[in-house]
C-alpha cells in the first residue's frame, strides 16, 4: 500500500502542471524512494535542513544510469497535505517540478524528535 506522502506528490502532477496543461506522467522509482528516505533520516538533528551531501545521492543515481537528478526537502510540516501545499507556492520547488525531462521520483517521510522530514528526488 502507497503511503500518504507519495499519494500526496502524485498529486503534483495536477497541482502544478493544470494551470499550464501538462500533465507527466512521473514513475514512482523504487531507487529514488530509497534514497530519498535517507536524504531525510540525515536530516534528523540538523537546525536547518540542507542540501549538503546531496551529492552522494546523485553519485548512486547517475551510476545506475539516471540522469539530471533534483532534490525537494521540507521539515516540520504537519502533514503531506501541508508540504505538498508549501512546494506549490514556491518558485523554486517549481522550477523543479516544471522540470519537462523529468520521469522518476521518489518520495519519503521521516519523523524525529516530533518533527517531520520529507525529501522526493526526481530524475531522468
Amino acid at each position: 500500500e502507497e503511503n500518504k506522502p507519495l499519494s500526496m506528490i502524485k498529486k503534483i502532477g495536477g497541482v502544478f502542471y493544470s494551470p499550464y496543461n501538462v500533465v507527466p506522467d512521473l514513475i514512482p522509482n523504487k531507487t529514488c524512494h530509497n534514497l530519498a528516505k535517507m536524504r531525510c533520516e540525515v536530516q534528523h538533528g540538523r537546525s536547518v535542513i540542507s542540501h549538503e551531501g546531496v551529492g552522494e545521492a546523485f553519485k548512486v543515481l547517475t551510476a545506475k544510469g539516471y540522469k539530471s537528478p533534483a532534490e525537494i526537502l521540507a521539515y516540520a510540516y504537519s502533514s503531506p497535505e501541508s508540504v505538498v501545499n508549501a512546494w506549490t507556492k514556491s518558485l523554486s520547488h517549481q522550477r523543479i517540478v516544471l522540470g519537462t525531462s523529468y520521469k522518476y521520483f521518489g518520495v519519503a517521510q521521516t519523523e524525529f524528535e516530533g518533527k517531520n522530514y520529507y525529501c522526493i528526488l526526481f530524475c531522468e
